[in-house]
């Protein structure tokens, strides 16, 4: 018993390490992003900032654990993005599309509490037919 325990274990750890660094699939409208989860103070700190680019239909989703008015900014960007924030259920509560790099130090901050804040390249949101009260399958 004691040797199958700790093969789930393994197994589970495992999963959940590749699941984190090949990214979470979710569906925006009628499309399919892949996002690296940013979960942890240095991740979410980090975001996207000094990449150059975001491949197509990637992204990142920031998970805040609680619900707030998450700020968000353009610190270090090199690329335009989307951004939305998503409440506990995947509900859209706000937005703001195409944002560029020279916005900073501009904060962006959404008019009701969420959990999640979704980043994507510039006209994303809008391909996928995205607007508040939509909800994002997480």
């Amino acid at each position: 018993i004691g040797i199958i325990v700790f093969l789930f274990v393994i197994i589970g750890l495992w999963l959940k390490t590749t699941l984190h660094e090949t990214g979470k699939i979710i569906t925006v409208g009628n499309t399919s992003f892949t996002v690296e989860v940013a979960d942890t103070q240095s991740e979410r700190e980090q975001g996207l900032g000094e990449r150059d680019s975001l491949a197509r239909n990637h992204g990142m989703l920031f998970d805040f654990k609680t619900d707030d008015a998450w700020q968000m900014w353009m610190l270090k960007m090199r690329f335009d993005i989307d951004i939305a924030w998503l409440d506990a259920t995947g509900k859209v509560v706000y937005m703001r599309e195409n944002l560029t790099p020279d916005t900073f130090p501009n904060v962006f901050i959404p008019d009701q509490n969420a959990r999640y804040v979704l980043e994507v390249n510039a006209g994303a949101l809008k391909a996928a037919g995205l607007k508040v009260g939509d909800t994002v399958r997480l």
